[in-house]
């Protein structure tokens, strides 16, 4: 903790990879946060076990990505750990890997779910769920603001966002979205692939800008750009090559996807 108390003034900070040896739990060594801790961080990219220690100062950030989570623990972190939110978060990368076992009613929030009318449960022992069953309206709740959000840690087929339209027209400032695909679809062949899902879904959610397909197997990701005319109907789909997300990194020639590594 006294490494970070030295360093005051971060404002980007990434430790999502795995580089703590196996008998470390956390880098914060599980500590009560002293006051004023990084009262400039504004970006942060970590681990679900360091994002809930760093609890007290989340409300700060601009924009935040959250590596090794399974089924609900993000949206817990946002709604039940957070209760007024994240209001400032303009970005929010949610790497989650859906997961079926009997440990999970041992693995704290696993299991929580929050109804539509906002009251939280706890779900069935081998409960296991994508971000995408179920959780969004929570996400909206204590992130309203998005400018972009990436789904990663598990991979997704464009077309699985259509049953969330609705929830990503919720965000009245989201125009960013990225998305981990099965496979890295090269631009030549993205029209073939990926050109009527991201219609699809430029039409269902008239804010969308672009849609990026941040498959791990290929650092130039496949970019939907979306055009518009009179009353944001689509008036075209454009293909190209792109990087990752963007906010805090808009000085940087090659903006980080946000890929989990490997559990």
């Amino acid at each position: 903790m006294a490494f970070w108390e030295r360093h005051p003034s971060i404002e980007y900070l990434n430790l999502a990879s795995n580089l703590l040896r196996q008998g470390d739990k956390h880098w914060f060594g599980g500590s009560i946060l002293p006051n004023k801790f990084l009262p400039r961080l504004l970006h942060l990219r970590v681990q679900l076990k360091d994002a809930l220690v760093l609890t007290p100062i989340l409300g700060q950030l601009l924009s935040l990505s959250i590596h090794r989570s399974i089924n609900a623990q993000i949206p817990y972190l946002l709604r039940s750990v957070c209760p007024n939110g994240l209001p400032k978060l303009k970005s929010l990368g949610i790497g989650q890997t859906r997961h079926s076992t009997r440990k999970n009613k041992k693995t704290e929030s696993s299991l929580w779910y929050e109804t539509a009318d906002g009251v939280f449960v706890c779900g069935k022992v081998r409960w296991s769920t994508s971000v995408l069953d179920g959780f969004m309206h929570s996400v909206i709740r204590g992130a309203p603001n998005l400018e972009e959000i990436g789904f990663h840690g598990s991979c997704y087929l464009l077309a699985e966002f259509m049953s969330i339209a609705s929830h990503l027209n919720s965000f009245t400032h989201l125009k960013h979205l990225y998305f981990q695909g099965y496979n890295a679809v090269p631009v030549s062949e993205a029209e073939r692939d990926f050109g009527a899902p991201a219609r699809s879904l430029a039409d269902a959610v008239p804010r969308l800008v672009t849609i990026t397909n941040i498959s791990p197997f290929n650092e130039l990701y496949t970019v939907a750009r979306i055009k518009r005319g009179e009353n944001a109907q689509v008036t075209s789909v454009e293909f190209g090559n792109g990087n990752g997300m963007k906010i805090g990194y808009e000085d940087q020639a090659f903006p980080w996807a946000p890929r989990d590594t490997m559990a």
